[in-house]
């Protein structure tokens, strides 16, 4: 689906089936790349990951954007897994161009400036795996356009 969005597109899954009673780690899969080939422009984008309209954790928020960089990243965008033990923070990624691969840390900043993590994946941790789990994922400028490919939520307890 393509998107610039505001609000962000939505995508959602009902687990009900789900034997994990208490979750110890979450990892989300995230391929969200640009519309055309490089033309996706990664600090543009915000992305969530929502439990039952409840608990909130923050995947991405305008990569690369600091209180001295206020273009951020201008990569293409990401074919990556998200979990809180990875050794590096997505936010703090530099790649000149094409598409962020690997493991990475979430974002987890509500302000993209700021270096507080509030929002990790560790949020939904002690809770269950059933519930209805949403995608967020917001185009919060007018540059480049970005496609989401896939997504996948793996759950751990």
């Amino acid at each position: 689906m393509l998107f610039r969005s505001d609000p962000p597109a939505v995508y959602t899954e009902t687990v009900n089936d789900s034997l994990v009673f208490f979750i110890t780690q979450l990892e989300v899969g995230l391929r969200l790349v640009g519309a055309n080939e490089g033309g996706g422009f990664a600090s543009e984008m915000f992305v969530s990951l929502n439990k039952d309209l409840n608990t909130t954790s923050v995947l991405l928020n305008q990569a690369g954007v600091t209180p001295n960089d206020s273009l951020g990243a201008f990569y293409d965008g990401w074919d990556v897994t998200f979990n809180d033990a990875a050794s590096d923070d997505v936010h703090a990624a530099f790649l000149q161009s094409g598409i962020l691969q690997g493991l990475w840390q979430p974002d987890g900043r509500v302000n993209p400036t700021d270096s507080s993590r509030p929002e990790m994946l560790g949020v939904f941790n002690g809770g269950s795996g059933n519930g209805v789990w949403r995608l967020a994922v917001g185009d919060l400028a007018t540059g480049g356009q970005m496609r989401l490919d896939s997504w996948s939520l793996t759950i751990t307890g």
